[in-house]
């Protein structure tokens, strides 16, 4: 097991014995990210469809359900792009400079540092 940042284990305390540190989980989290929001995009798109073909008129919940995904889709590109600063990984396997790479808070307002 790699040594746990004592920044993190102040914060989170001591990490489970029976977690894996070293293991890549950057793929699997790309992998199920991409799949769901894939899953959410059909279930939309076939639910507008349907209400297209059916005599049913357009009611509110639909166009709150399309907002819902419009929020969905930034959520999981910004989780797929942030894997390698940390997104997804088990909070003791980060240190404070992988949590300082992905974000900079400058006055107010957060930027994507790449």
């Amino acid at each position: 097991m790699p040594e746990v940042d004592p920044f993190v284990v102040l914060a989170f305390g001591p990490p489970p014995g029976d977690i894996d540190l070293n293991a890549e989980t950057e793929t699997r989290n790309d992998i199920i990210t991409g799949v769901f929001l894939a899953l959410a995009i059909f279930s939309v798109i076939t639910r507008w469809i349907s209400r297209n073909i059916s005599v049913a008129r357009f009611q509110a919940d639909d166009y709150v359900v399309f907002i819902a995904l419009l929020l969905c889709i930034p959520t999981g590109i910004v989780n797929i792009l942030f894997g390698p600063a940390g997104s997804g990984h088990h909070v003791w396997s980060l240190t404070r400079a992988i949590l300082g790479r992905g974000f900079k808070v400058r006055e107010h307002r957060v930027e994507l540092i790449t």
